[in-house]
Parts: structure tokens; C-alpha cells; sequence
């Protein structure tokens, strides 16, 4: 008889840890749950944020190359030999960037290079655009081009024949073309 209630004391121990961990595994199952929950808030937080940040960088995106905020100025020659020589500036002020594009330019000798100049009411001094240079059998170029100040109103374009690398402080060379 002893040994029968032994027998049941073990058995019923056995059952009684069994029933713990089972218990723990299902604590433990819960924590792991409850995490993963946690986690996929926290990713659907930042999803949310994401999305958020990428609208918003897509409207910056969309405004700031929005045609509507450019400014196309058309460059007409001051010179008597070349009145053929055009020139088309397209100015982004938001992005504060420029393509040019030329025509029929004289070929310039080798010191000497043609420069972009930004006027701004703002500054005493047309802003450098930078230099560019044509193609000698066609006398056309193209050219993007980041003015060298900030430019708040891009009043008119201009083009200088400069000595090779250009003139930093503004125009020291003859103006060829300037926007009206």
C-alpha cells in the first residue's frame, strides 16, 4: 500500500511540474507576444513617420521644380560682328540653380573663357554664375550653373568675355549678351 501512495505522490509531483512549466512556457509565450505587439506598434510608428516625412519631401520636391517658380530670360547680343549669338538662361531660385544654354558664340581664343553673371538688385556687383564653354565649330554650349551668393531676385542675366577662369568680382571683361 505504501508504495501505491508513493507511487500517486510521484505521479501527483510529476502532474504538479508538468503544470509549471507549462505555465512558464505560457508566461513566456505571453511576454513574447506581448513584444512582438509592442514591436509592431513601434514599426507602424514609424511607418506612419515615414510616410509623413516622404509626403512632405515629395511636396518640397514638387514646389521646388514646380515650372510656375522658374524664370526663363532670353540673352540678345551687344555685339555689332555677332547679332546672331543668343543665349537662354533658365533660373530655379528655390533651388538656387540654373541652366544655360548658347548660341552661335564667337570662338574665344585660348586665355580667354565666356562667364555667366546673375544681376541682383541686392548686391553692388553681378554674382558669378561660373564660366562655360562653347563648341568651337558651332559656337553652342550648354551649361548648369550655381551662382556663387545666394540670389533672392534674378533681375537679369549676362554674359562677359573674361580672361581664362573668369573674373571673381564681377565683370572685368566686355558684356556680349545680356536678358532684357
Amino acid at each position: 500500500m505504501q508504495t501505491t501512495a508513493e507511487l500517486e505522490r510521484a505521479q501527483l509531483k510529476t502532474l504538479q511540474n508538468q503544470l509549471e512549466a507549462e505555465r512558464l512556457i505560457s508566461v513566456r509565450q505571453n511576454l513574447d507576444l506581448r513584444q512582438a505587439l509592442a514591436d509592431a506598434s513601434g514599426l507602424r510608428t514609424e511607418l506612419t513617420q515615414a510616410r509623413t516625412q516622404n509626403a512632405r519631401q515629395l511636396a518640397e520636391l514638387q514646389s521646388r521644380y514646380d515650372l510656375a517658380n522658374f524664370k526663363v530670360a532670353r540673352l540678345a547680343s551687344l555685339l555689332g560682328n555677332s547679332p546672331e549669338a543668343v543665349a537662354i538662361a533658365v533660373w530655379n531660385p528655390l533651388a538656387q540653380e540654373g541652366v544655360l544654354t548658347v548660341e552661335k558664340l564667337a570662338t574665344l581664343a585660348s586665355d580667354q573663357d565666356y562667364q555667366l553673371w546673375l544681376i541682383d538688385p541686392q548686391y553692388p556687383a553681378p554674382v558669378s554664375g561660373g564660366v562655360f564653354t562653347i563648341d568651337a565649330a558651332t559656337g553652342t554650349g550648354r551649361a548648369s550653373f550655381r551662382p556663387t551668393k545666394p540670389i533672392l531676385q534674378a533681375a537679369k542675366f549676362a554674359i562677359s568675355r573674361e580672361r581664362k577662369g573668369g573674373a571673381p568680382g564681377g565683370p572685368e571683361g566686355p558684356i556680349v549678351l545680356i536678358s532684357d
